[in-house]
């Protein structure tokens, strides 16, 4: 899916954590996992999924064209830290995305299986 909306505020979803969400648009149909490359499974497989996706999975999903060549994930360098002016989206979004990572970080092991079983169940294979 893409994401189809700015943060949204949502009070009656506050008490479960999740009081910031966005609309997403998803896809009409699916797309086989087995016909992405090595490297998009890879990265699709993380539980960084949740986070963010690499532009060339992006667009392997996208256009369905894989890589010419073999991809190496790098990790994206923000020189946002220069950034004098405040903007409070983005403030929210990182405040939602170190929630998000605080929350899994402090997941036991049986509550991270099932967080990975989850996501994986959502890719279409099939957990126990």
């Amino acid at each position: 899916g893409k994401i189809a909306s700015d943060f949204e505020f949502h009070a009656e979803w506050l008490e479960d954590g999740m009081g910031i969400a966005r609309k997403v648009k998803w896809n009409a149909e699916e797309i086989k996992r087995d016909s992405l490359s090595d490297a998009t499974r890879n990265t699709l497989g993380s539980t960084l999924t949740v986070f963010q996706v690499p532009d060339f999975a992006v667009n392997e999903l996208v256009q369905g064209k894989k890589p010419v060549s073999d991809v190496v994930p790098e990790v994206p360098v923000s020189g946002e830290e220069d950034e004098v002016v405040s903007n409070p989206l983005r403030d929210m979004e990182m405040i939602a995305f170190e929630g998000i990572k605080d929350r899994i970080n402090r997941l036991d092991w049986d509550e991270m299986q099932n967080l990975v079983a989850g996501v994986l169940r959502s890719m279409g294979y099939k957990t126990q």
